[in-house]
């Protein structure tokens, strides 16, 4: 079938896969009638569809998260709800899974489930400062007019591109009484650039449809989708492709036995799979457009959740009727891990295969059980419930935590984001309020270094922050209270200083001699460069009197290319007692060589292209 592109008519006739592709390595990747191309994820320049225009993020509407309590490993939980429009929810709801950037910061969505005039808002969460703002929302990306259908959902998860983009979906908020026409022709495909700080609108990849599934290949330049049809019962469509670098779809497979539409999964390979009757997944292959049946079948009736391909190119899912946690081998061989504890929708993957994490009853069931979030043993199927979120959202937001479609890893700075559909615990409804769960993991096993939130850098009046504690109060994190064995409330004259909020900047405790009168704890929200946090164990002295030095790559002990020397010191100032670690401040250097040299009893340690923005600490890791 011949290319669809973006924004154009829906193609009337049906064909079979497209013949293998035929891609010049010698230029640019094109298509054609009988081709579909494989774009280098080298080209960081996708094209732009004719009527795309990137529209800037906004800043309008802002929320801060708060922590609302800890895992049992005693790591911190934050919480924020989603801001937004109250009046338009029929609910407001979160459909779809987030993702998140190369800066370590969240995009997600929500939306007002209408049919006309529907609308979905766009979110980027900072983990440094806890801040979720609202970047945008569909409707003032389009042309809309009043009264046509619009985009009431994002229900398709977000998926990264080649250069860092990421990508998403809209999807109708309901089909009941859907009518083409006034501006609306179909569901459409956005661009989020972080980097840029835009949102372009790159059209309908197949009009006059909805895609409620999404997934891609990164390295090889491709978006796949299911594309169902409004008067559909089941649902029923296509199967898509869609070159990042030329904008154009192609239907690989508009058959009538496609059934699910609610995910995708594609390999290590990059080819992409998709469920046909009886539980039977078919394997898509970009690079030779054949489309083979894998042997053996599903637990369960399709594919409701897939992760990306673990190192032995495994893909992990669940199923749906019933929920079954499955392995996809390289070879095709699907293998049951067993019962999920309920309908889930979205899983998260270590990048060590080693462990998937998923929250059971996605549809509002979750709370019964207090919304707990499972790691999933990938080699045992073994299921371990980390944390049980639903008492802390109630006590501190007033908010149930009735189930998510949107649960995503930050592997590297060793957090997971959750998104939950909840409401107010007495008002015994599932949905109207979102709320942003943030869940700080431990280090990953074997892991000598866990990595710092990256610092962010806001200006002007929200580069300090104070925050205050009065003489009289107890409790809190932190806490200030008299010292023991004082005859009167009074404070110490000092002023240490120690990276309070884990953001990787160095704020300070200001402590007020009156005790009458608050301390302060004002925190650093000035922009700041990359940092190193080192600590030595009591093996190697406890700290004290090393010297940590950082050079330039390859520069180790030349004076010339250092870049920073600290004296671990467990004291500062009068009285002051802090953490007894180095921090080097390496400015926008991605890497350093380090040299930890302790006390005269113990050898120094090189380390060379320790990545920033790191912590390590010696001799056994964290």
């Amino acid at each position: 079938m011949p290319p669809v592109t973006a924004g154009a008519a829906a193609p009337s006739t049906t064909a079979t896969p497209p013949p293998p592709a035929t891609v010049d390595t010698a230029a640019p990747p094109t298509t054609d009638a009988t081709t579909t191309a494989r774009p280098s994820s080298s080209d960081c320049s996708p094209t732009e569809s004719p009527d795309a225009a990137a529209s800037p993020w906004t800043s309008e509407q802002t929320a801060r998260a708060e922590e609302i309590g800890q895992t049992p490993d005693g790591l911190a939980v934050r919480a924020v709800v989603y801001p937004g429009p109250v009046d338009t929810g029929n609910p407001w709801s979160q459909w779809g899974q987030g993702a998140v950037t190369a800066d370590g910061h969240f995009l997600s969505a929500t939306g007002d489930h209408r049919g006309a005039d529907g609308n979905s808002y766009l979110y980027d969460f900072d983990p440094a400062t806890g801040d979720l703002t609202m970047i945008g929302d569909v409707l003032s990306l389009v042309d809309h007019q009043q009264g046509a259908w619009g985009y009431g959902k994002i229900h398709a998860q977000m998926v990264p591109g080649p250069c860092g983009e990421i990508y998403a979906m809209t999807y109708w908020g309901t089909r009941r009484d859907l009518v083409y026409g006034d501006g609306y022709e179909g569901d459409l495909l956005l661009r989020l650039d972080p980097q840029a700080r835009t949102t372009a609108v790159l059209g309908a990849p197949v009009p006059e449809h909805g895609v409620p599934s999404l997934a891609g290949s990164a390295d090889d330049g491709v978006l796949y989708g299911e594309a169902t049809e409004p008067t559909s019962d089941p649902d029923g469509g296509s199967f898509f492709a869609y070159d990042i670098a030329t904008g154009e779809s192609t239907i690989v497979d508009d058959s009538p036995d496609h059934v699910g539409f609610r995910a995708l999964a594609v390999d290590a390979e990059g080819r992409a799979l998709f469920t046909k009757p009886s539980g039977r997944l078919t394997r898509y292959d970009p690079s030779t457009g054949a489309s083979e049946q894998l042997e053996g079948a599903l637990p369960g009736e399709f594919l409701r959740a897939a992760t990306p391909p673990a190192p032995d190119g495994t893909v992990y899912g669940v199923t749906q009727s019933p929920a079954h946690f499955i392995a996809i081998r390289p070879d095709g061989t699907i293998d049951d891990l067993g019962a999920a504890p309920g309908y889930v929708t979205s899983l998260a993957m270590e990048p060590d295969g080693s462990t998937v994490y998923f929250v059971p009853g996605a549809h509002g069931d979750s709370a019964e059980d207090d919304s707990p979030l499972y790691a999933l043993d990938a080699a045992t199927g073994a299921q371990e419930v980390v944390v049980r979120l639903n008492p802390m959202t109630e006590d501190a937001l007033g908010i149930s935590a009735d189930g998510t479609y949107n649960v995503v890893l930050d592997a590297a700075n060793r957090r997971l984001f959750i998104g939950f559909n909840g409401a107010a615990p007495a008002d015994d409804e599932s949905f109207g309020e979102v709320v942003l769960v943030e869940v700080t993991l431990p280090p990953a096993a074997g892991d000598a270094s866990a990595a710092m939130p990256p610092a962010s850098s806001p200006s002007g009046a929200e580069a300090l922050t104070c925050a205050s504690w009065p003489a009289t109060e107890r409790g809190g994190d932190p806490s200030l209270a008299t010292p023991d064995g004082l005859g009167s409330d009074q404070y110490w004259v000092t002023g240490p200083t120690a990276d309070v909020d884990g953001d990787g900047r160095l704020d300070v405790l200001l402590v007020e001699w009156e005790a009458s009168l608050p301390s302060r704890l004002p925190l650093n929200r000035a922009a700041a460069g990359n940092v190193i946090e080192v600590a030595v164990d009591e093996t190697l002295g406890g700290g004290p009197g090393t010297v940590v030095t950082a050079y330039e790559p390859g520069g180790s002990g030349d004076p010339e290319q250092l870049v920073s020397r600290v004296e671990i010191s467990p004291t500062q100032g009068y009285s002051g007692g802090v953490a007894a670690v180095a921090r080097l401040g390496v400015g926008d250097r991605q890497g350093v060589d380090i040299v930890v040299t302790p006390p005269a009893a113990f050898e120094p340690i090189e380390l060379p292209d320790v990545p920033a923005n790191r912590r390590l600490r010696l001799p056994a890791g964290c």
